[in-house]
């Protein structure tokens, strides 16, 4: 049988935090839906019925979930950190 994956607990700082996202509106979509999928999560939704619900692919559900686990609300975590946004540069005539 496979272990199941579960969101740890949130500190009384990052369930502020999650609330205070959650309610911004200014909060870039992508930004938002990852909050959101940690929300959904830690009301006990399983990761297939957050991807339903949220409009993702469940891969995507997994992948915040484990970074969550690891590093909470770190801005890397959150932001992607390490995606690069444009190609690089071309080099020669």
């Amino acid at each position: 049988m496979a272990s199941t994956v579960r969101l740890r607990a949130s500190t009384p700082g990052e369930r502020r935090r999650l609330q205070d996202k959650l309610t911004n509106r200014r909060l870039a979509v992508r930004l938002h839906r990852r909050y959101r999928i940690v929300a959904e999560l830690a009301c006990g939704r399983l990761p297939r019925d957050v991807a339903d619900r949220v409009g993702c692919h469940v891969n995507m559900v997994y992948e915040w979930l484990h970074r969550f686990n690891a590093s909470g609300f770190a801005a890397p975590a959150i932001r992607g950190a390490g995606r690069r946004s444009s190609p690089g540069r071309r080099s020669g005539s």
